[in-house]
């Protein structure tokens, strides 16, 4: 996957992304920070604190690794954010990378040309920027492509900022809503 800005085409007038995979490469700050457990997180102007019941702090070990890869290769402050469980319906994301909230989606081995798509789109009220870890899935650069276009032109997945896609424990891509 190329690091060179390129620009998807227009389509249909709704959205388009550019790829700024080289820019936040070379602008890196690789180590510049420490990852750690955010203790509490405003939803809609209420604060849920971690008292390890209600709102917990029980991220994956694949979580970790995701946000110490983040802080590896972009650097940054990065806060695991705690999950609410009490009251329910409250949405978190998992990361709080540069002071902006993504959401980890792990595609399997036996992801298709839509899942992409499909995962972000059920993941509107956690984030709008995602890291999407690719390393399981059998999908080619060309599909990974078609996806992308695709998340940044249809209305359903028009909330979507940011998307950073990982493959084997390295970013591959970054790309942004124009």
């Amino acid at each position: 996957m190329s690091g060179t800005p390129t620009r998807t085409p227009k389509a249909r007038g709704r959205g388009t992304s550019v790829d700024v995979t080289a820019e936040y490469l070379s602008t890196a700050t690789p180590n510049s920070h420490v990852v750690q457990d955010l203790l509490a997180y405003v939803v809609n102007g209420a604060a849920y604190i971690v008292d390890g019941h209600n709102v917990v702090l029980n991220y994956s070990s694949h979580e970790k690794e995701i946000a110490e890869l983040l802080e590896r290769e972009l650097g940054g402050e990065i806060f695991m954010v705690p999950r609410v469980n009490s009251p329910e319906g409250v949405s978190t994301p998992d990361y709080l990378f540069r002071g902006e909230a993504y959401d980890l989606r792990t595609l399997s081995s036996e992801a298709g040309k839509n899942t992409i798509f499909n995962r972000i789109k059920k993941a509107r009220r956690q984030a709008k920027s995602f890291v999407i870890d690719v390393t399981q899935a059998q999908l080619t650069e060309e599909v990974i492509a078609e996806q992308i276009e695709k998340v940044y032109k249809m209305k359903e997945t028009m909330f979507v900022d940011k998307v950073i896609f990982i493959s084997s424990g390295k970013i591959i891509k970054v790309v942004k809503r124009v």
